[in-house]
């Protein structure tokens, strides 16, 4: 929210309602940001579902294995989270376990699998769950290359690529007080404060 608010403060007020393909930069930025939270917390950031995400979206786009349909994919992870809740959900019996399966599967496969009027169809899904991951991992990468560029993404809602030509244009960052809030080591207690 402060890189929308900080965009559509800036010269370039468009910068608030985000640039071409800044969607991936943008959710990449946000888990960057609660991955280096948890970390202050001693924690980490779980990524197994947006990876085992994006790998469901190879199998239904057919990256490595020719594409793979609603149904092909909806086995798969039923499978797949079936046998996970066997280890993980030990103490429930086995039909709420299969049902639980199920659901889960049916979920995610709604979801990479919106919009397509045919699912018998193979090759045809949804990809906007690519942006996360692929969003993280292009954010961190920057920031190994130069640690400043998490400032200059502060501009405003704006891809990666975009910075360069921000840059000619004199935009370059921004105070980030909402970001310094975020990683105060006080901060449930001067959101308590407001009750008194």
């Amino acid at each position: 929210m402060a890189r929308s608010v900080a965009g559509e403060n800036s010269v370039l007020g468009l910068l608030g309602l985000h640039t071409r393909n800044s969607a991936a930069t943008d959710e990449g930025v946000a888990l960057y940001y609660e991955q280096q939270a948890l970390g202050l917390r001693g924690l980490e950031l779980n990524v197994t579902a947006m990876q085992l995400s994006m790998f469901t979206l190879g199998l239904a786009c057919g990256v490595i294995t020719p594409p793979q349909t609603f149904f092909a994919i909806y086995t798969f992870l039923y499978l797949h989270t079936l046998l996970n809740y066997l280890v993980q959900y030990s103490h429930i019996e086995r039909d709420q376990v299969h049902k639980l399966a199920q659901n889960h599967a049916l979920t995610v496969c709604l979801r990479k699998f919106r919009g397509v009027p045919d699912l018998d169809q193979a090759g045809v899904c949804y990809l906007q769950d690519t942006i996360h991951y692929h969003g993280l991992l292009k954010v961190e990468q920057a920031v190994q290359r130069d640690p400043t560029v998490l400032d200059r993404l502060a501009v405003g809602v704006c891809a990666l690529e975009d910075l360069p030509d921000l840059q000619k244009l004199g935009v370059i960052s921004v105070p980030q007080p909402l970001r310094k809030l975020a990683f105060a080591s006080d901060l449930d207690d001067y959101i308590l404060s407001f009750e008194s």
